[in-house]
Parts: structure tokens; sequence; C-alpha cells
């Protein structure tokens, strides 16, 4: 790109690394319970997923309803680590089979 004469090139901008933690948090719980018994991992995604819509739901007593709290700048990004990893754990309970079961469907068609 090109600039005029006199004129710098834009200052380039900042990374954006909201998204990391999340990420990562995601990454390791998905490695963590590959090996992880399926109760284990319910019990993880269970947790995480209540906690996590809990910080998400709660504001602050007392105040108006829509100030902006610095407990808030807290709670959103703790919470998205939170669904993040439920999200993780729920992806490793899935990918254990279901013990000794035989899962059976039948339909029937009628005209």
């Amino acid at each position: 790109m090109s600039t005029a004469p006199g004129h710098s090139a834009p200052a380039a901008a900042a990374a954006d690394l909201r998204l990391v933690p999340p990420a990562l948090a995601a990454w390791a719980t998905a490695a963590l319970v590959v090996d992880a018994p399926p109760h284990w991992s319910a019990t993880v995604a269970v947790v995480c997923l209540i906690t996590g819509v809990v910080l998400l739901g709660v504001r602050r007593w007392g105040g108006p309803a829509r100030t902006p709290s610095r407990s808030g700048w807290v709670r959103a990004p703790l919470a998205a680590v939170l669904l993040c990893v439920a999200a993780a754990a729920a992806s490793g309970v899935l990918d254990h089979p279901l013990p000794n079961r035989t899962i059976t469907i039948r339909s029937s068609l009628t005209y």
C-alpha cells in the first residue's frame, strides 16, 4: 500500500487477545478429558456450565441494573472460560461409547 508524499503509513493495530484464555482453557480441557471417565467429564461440564451461567446472570445488588461495574469486567471473561471448559468437557463425554447398551430404533409408516 503506498502513501502520499509526506504521510506516514498507519500504525499497526495491537492484537486483540481477549479470546486466548477461553481458547486455551477449551484446548487444555479437551486434552485432559480424552482419557477421563465419562462421569468425571460430565461432572466438570455440568459444574462449569452452571457456574458460567450464574456468573453471567448475577448483577450487583443495590445498584442500578445498567450501571457497568468493575466486577462485571471480571465475571464476563471468567464466565467465557468456564463455558468453553464446559463445552470441551461435554465433547469429551460424547467421545466415550455407552457401556453394554444397545440402542434400537424402530419405525413404521402407515398410509
